[in-house]
């Protein structure tokens, strides 16, 4: 009885051994090279900054066309030298989870902005 529970202890520890090392590999194997801000031209967006501080609870969104719609967008930070009403910037962006402080705005954090 002893031994039939070591046999079986020794196939249990080789054989999440062999089933760990296979997945690495799979993973491994799978893996593809992350492009480059510089390959990625088509999301660089083209918006105008606006000064929204007279609206409940808004600060400086930035306006841009998307699908022909104009959508605000509403950066989590926004440096001082864009919050200038009216100035065209060139932004890279990826939306927020946050929930937006101002109506009908889409919350953002800017990745690279010109």
């Amino acid at each position: 009885m002893k031994n039939l529970l070591i046999i079986a202890l020794a196939f249990g520890v080789f054989a999440c051994g062999s089933t760990k090392e296979s997945t690495t590999d799979q993973i491994k194997s799978e893996t593809k090279p992350v492009e480059t801000v510089t390959e990625q031209v088509d999301l660089i967006t083209t918006g105008i900054v606006k000064d929204m501080r007279k609206t409940d609870g808004c600060d400086f969104v930035i306006a841009v066309t998307i699908d022909g719609n104009e959508t605000l967008l509403e950066p989590l930070e926004l440096d001082e030298q864009f919050k200038v009403d009216g100035k065209t910037v060139k932004l890279i962006y990826a939306p927020s989870r946050r929930q937006s402080k101002c109506k009908g705005t889409m919350p953002i954090m800017i990745e690279k902005i010109k």
